[in-house]
């Protein structure tokens, strides 16, 4: 790899790490509606969703996009498109299956709710956690076809090694 290529490597892992920072605020508002919307509006949030460290974002982001791209610049680059776009789609359906498991959870464990409804503040969920947690799920379409190469190459050189 090149200077220029791992310049530029760089460069592009920062970029969507502060791309996702900034994207913080909104994937907040979806995961509020996404509770309101599992559970037939039945959570209601109230108060102001301060978040001062994202930071946290922005380092997992960093560290799962450098793992992605590892994965990518060893000897595995087929269906390269197809595995981005498996990831976006695991990161979204596991970030709604979450929602929908969670916010269910909050209604049934609710005993003092006002007319089946429960109210809570906009800091009460961890949005953090569901982050991280769909990050390193849309891992898998990478991590998998690696591992099996991994598994695969390492009996050959055992096998290998038994017949000398």
């Amino acid at each position: 790899m090149t200077v220029k290529a791992k310049i530029l490597f760089v460069a592009t892992i920062l970029f969507i790490s502060c791309a996702a920072t900034f994207f913080e605020p909104c994937y907040h508002r979806t995961i509020r509606i996404l509770f309101s919307y599992f559970t037939q509006n039945k959570i209601e949030f109230y108060g102001k969703d301060f978040n001062f460290l994202p930071d946290i974002i922005f380092i997992s982001t960093c560290v799962i996009y450098f793992i992605i791209a590892i994965i990518l610049l060893s000897k595995n680059k087929k269906n390269f498109i197809l595995k981005i776009i498996t990831a976006v789609s695991f990161f979204c359906s596991f970030t709604i299956f979450v929602c929908a498991f969670l916010a269910n959870m909050l209604i049934i464990e609710c005993t003092a709710c006002k007319n089946g409804i429960r109210i809570i503040t906009a800091r009460a969920l961890e949005y953090n956690a569901y982050f991280i947690g769909s990050l390193l799920f849309s891992l898998l379409p990478f991590v998998i076809p690696f591992a099996k190469d991994f598994i695969i190459s390492t009996k050959k050189k055992n096998v290998f090694k038994t017949h000398l």
